[in-house]
C-alpha cells in the first residue's frame, strides 16, 4: 500500500516535499524487507496443499497473516506521521483503513 500513496500523491495534490517522498519510499522499502520472510514462509506452508488440508493450513497460517497485517498497519501509521493528517485525509478511505471489516480475514455483510 505504501507505493500506492506515492502513486496518488500528484493526482490528489498531497504536496509532499522531496524529503517526505524519500521518507515514504524508505518506509515502503523497509516494509517490503520485513514482509518478504513472511511471504516466503506462507508460500512454503501452502505449497502443494489442497482440499481440506488447505483450509487447515490457512487457519494455521493466521499468525503469519496477522503479523503481516501488523507490519502494514505500522508502516501506514509511519506514512501518516510523515504526511500529516491533512494530506492523509485526502487519501481514499479504502487505503486509510486498509483492513477495516477484515477481522480474521473475513468480510461480513450481504
Amino acid at each position: 500500500p505504501v507505493p500506492v500513496v506515492l502513486a496518488l500523491a500528484d493526482s490528489l495534490a498531497l504536496d509532499l516535499s522531496p524529503a517526505a517522498r524519500d521518507s515514504i519510499e524508505s518506509i515502503g522499502q523497509g516494509l517490503d524487507e520485513r514482509l518478504e520472510p513472511l511471504r516466503q514462509e506462507l508460500g512454503e506452508r501452502l505449497r502443494g496443499v489442497e482440499g481440506r488440508q488447505a483450509i487447515a493450513a490457512l487457519r494455521d497460517a493466521q499468525p503469519l497473516v496477522q503479523e503481516g497485517r501488523g507490519e502494514i498497519r505500522a508502516a501506514l501509521e509511519a506514512v501518516r506521521a510523515v504526511m500529516g493528517d491533512e494530506a492523509w485525509g485526502r487519501l481514499p478511505e479504502r487505503l486509510r483503513n486498509l483492513f477495516a471489516g477484515a477481522a480474521g480475514g473475513r468480510r461480513r455483510g450481504g
